[in-house]
């Protein structure tokens, strides 16, 4: 079920990356340098949670790995929200 998530995240992070188009909302749209620095903000918290899991030995040896992971991928949403909005605009046709 996580998995899933970071997946997602990871997608959008490299589709960002790519395009330099970060959609927020219907009607909120961060373009350019702004969407792609956002982006990779958004990787900061997973990978820091991705190199703990790697130190401890892997994800199994973790004794709270759910909890972490979910709180990373909550944190990278909350980033790109939190960034994202104040450089949003209307979606270009």
């Amino acid at each position: 079920m996580i998995g899933g998530g970071i997946l997602g995240m990871l997608v959008m992070v490299i589709y960002t990356l790519a395009t330099g188009k970060l959609t927020l909302s219907k009607t909120r749209v961060v373009y350019g340098m702004p969407a792609r620095a956002i982006a990779l903000l958004c990787l900061a918290p997973l990978m820091l949670v991705c190199a703990y899991a790697i130190r401890l030995g892997g994800i199994a040896s973790m004794p709270n790995g759910f909890g972490l992971f979910l709180g990373a991928l909550v944190l990278s949403i909350g980033i790109a929200y939190a960034l994202g909005w104040p450089f949003s605009e209307s979606p270009r046709r």
